[in-house]
């Protein structure tokens, strides 16, 4: 069910173009000097925001290269650092991470609120760490229009959301707002096919640890798995 999603005033509405609906199921709003996206309905998780140099990031980067992502993106002493394009970026703790690893990286998001969030996110932690904020680069549009024949980069990174198996348990709190937001399933096949044909190096799929591959026709050259997650790799 697709949710109300508007901002809290008229400044907030004009500057991140959301339609100013106060009563909204999602709203939009300025918090404690943040961007901050609130569902207001009964029983609803907490807001959510894009917080870069934060506790959780901090801890990723002191893992250096021998973080999982880093070591799926092909991120290695002695390497040439790779420039990245993070077609699904989400609330970019992802593209953060490569970013303050040293990697140039462009990161895509189409849903125009999360994107408001990632450059409310970005804009915050230019004063706290500008070298990492300087290697990210956001682009609000559809990945499908960002990969377009003839551009390339050395990695293109999907994180594509997770898919609703209809367990007992909620999902995270991010992944709530997602599927609020985006409740229409894409053709992630289709996304695998464009990021193949961009990525020189390779293309690396983000999947539940125990997710079928996010195209059964295809085998993945790599795969990284921890915990939780798997990275499967595609080699060029």
């Amino acid at each position: 069910m697709t949710r109300r999603v508007g901002a809290a005033n008229a400044s907030v509405a004009a500057e991140y173009g959301v339609p100013c609906l106060a009563d909204a199921d999602l709203v939009l709003e300025q918090s404690r000097g943040r961007l901050q996206l609130r569902d207001t309905r009964p029983g609803a998780p907490g807001p959510i925001w894009a917080d870069f140099p934060a506790p959780a990031s901090d801890r990723r980067l002191r893992a250096g290269r021998g973080l999982l992502l880093a070591r799926a993106c092909g991120v290695r002493k002695g390497r040439p650092l790779p420039c990245v394009l993070d077609a699904t970026a989400g609330l970019g703790h992802d593209a953060w991470a490569l970013a303050g690893l040293g990697c140039l990286v462009t990161a895509v998001e189409r849903d125009p609120v999360v994107s408001a969030l990632l450059r409310d996110g970005l804009a915050r932690a230019r004063a706290e760490a500008p070298d990492t904020a300087a290697r990210l680069e956001l682009v609000h549009d559809d990945a499908v229009r960002v990969m377009t024949p003839g551009r390339f980069w050395d990695v293109v990174y999907l994180d594509p959301m997770f898919p609703d198996v209809g367990a007992t348990a909620l999902p995270g709190k991010e992944m709530q707002y997602f599927r609020a937001l985006l409740p229409h399933a894409r053709d992630d096949a289709g996304l695998l096919d464009r990021a193949r044909a961009c990525a020189t190096g390779r293309v690396v799929v983000k999947r539940a640890r125990l997710a079928p591959p996010l195209d059964p026709r295809r085998d993945a050259d790599v795969t990284f798995e921890g915990k939780s997650v798997r990275f499967d790799v595609y080699l060029a």
